[in-house]
């Protein structure tokens, strides 16, 4: 294995770390603003189900990074530019990553990796190795998703709210116990979606470089790639995002428990079946509008849509910036290696 493939390897790595390290606010913001757990216990509780759910939840999301972007010819044709693709790809996210996390902006890393695949093979290869059809449907669900979010999260406190309208306070306990076990069922789609966009990096890897148990046809990635994987999304969520915590858990509504509850009960549906269906969805996107919606059921004008505004300004500007990034620093990184 080269140097470069090292780094290549390397950089995904730093990649499905910064995803959980700002993701983690998708995951246990709710539960944490409520107090329903301690910060500490909630991301150790919501690490542990990250990496249960990237090792058991299958690998049609990393299929589709594998194979339904682009054409992966181009990666083991030409295993030197192959691997620098993959590399300024990795580059044009991960620096998105970082600058909206230390930002306090909750943003999509599937967005960012996306933008930095497209930047990438486009500066390289043209618009015509681009898989249109498969990004325009991909493009379309990320869309749509951050809707089904809102609109579940809205009428699932509705009815929950209708349900429990001549109950006493006490109630209260069990939407504790509730909010706990949505946040574990968030942490186990978060998990294997967020995850396995990694994990289809590696195999794109793996091909560059020839590895003989790696095939284009089948484009799944092996078990050690799926582990290696799902532990470093663990450690990125055990590490946290304070002030991303802060943005979703407190800047878009003043959560109380049964809005926790409903909110990760509707994005863990939204994203389960995204994951299943092979689609690499924004969990971030889809835990903000979940929690909108939630707001919005109880009282609309409660909800900071301002801060919602800002957050929506970066998602816009996500998938362009790391395209730009990435392309770039293909560019340069073609012109610097030689091997």
């Amino acid at each position: 294995m080269t140097i470069i493939g090292i780094a290549v390897i390397v950089f995904v790595l730093i990649f499905v770390f910064t995803n959980g390290f700002n993701n983690s606010a998708d995951i246990v913001a709710t539960v944490i603003s409520t107090r329903a757990l301690s910060p500490r216990k909630a991301i150790a509780l919501a690490a542990v189900c990250e990496f249960l759910g990237a090792c058991f939840l299958g690998v049609n999301v990393a299929k589709t990074i594998t194979k339904g972007i682009f054409d992966p010819q181009i990666i083991f044709v030409d295993a030197k530019s192959g691997i620098i693709i993959l590399l300024a790809a990795l580059i044009g996210s991960i620096f998105w990553n970082i600058y909206c996390t230390y930002s306090g902006f909750p943003i999509s890393a599937s967005h960012s990796l996306l933008g930095g695949l497209l930047g990438s093979v486009i500066f390289s290869h043209g618009i015509g190795f681009i898989h249109w059809n498969n990004v325009l449907i991909i493009l379309l669900v990320m869309l749509l998703t951050p809707a089904v979010g809102f609109i579940f999260g809205y009428f699932f406190t509705k009815i929950t709210y209708l349900l429990v309208r001549n109950t006493t306070p006490k109630i209260n306990k069990l939407f504790r116990f509730l909010q706990i076990a949505g946040s574990m069922l968030l942490a186990f789609s978060h998990g294997s979606n967020d995850t396995q966009k990694s994990m289809g990096m590696l195999t794109l890897l793996l091909l560059a470089l020839g590895f003989r148990s790696v095939s284009v046809s089948g484009a799944a990635p092996p078990v050690w790639v799926v582990v290696l994987c799902a532990s470093f999304m663990a450690f990125g969520i055990f590490a946290g995002g304070a002030s991303v915590i802060k943005t979703v858990g407190i800047g878009i509504y003043r959560i109380k428990q049964i809005h926790g509850f409903t909110a990760q009960s509707s994005s863990s549906v939204v994203l389960y079946i995204s994951t299943i269906l092979g689609y690499p969805v924004s969990s971030t996107h889809i835990v903000s509008t979940s929690i909108m919606g939630a707001g919005s059921a109880d009282r609309i004008k409660a909800v900071k849509w301002e801060k919602i505004f800002e957050i929506i300004v970066v998602w816009f500007v996500t998938m362009p910036v790391a395209a730009l990034v990435s392309g770039l620093s293909f560019y340069l990184l073609s012109k610097i290696l030689t091997f």
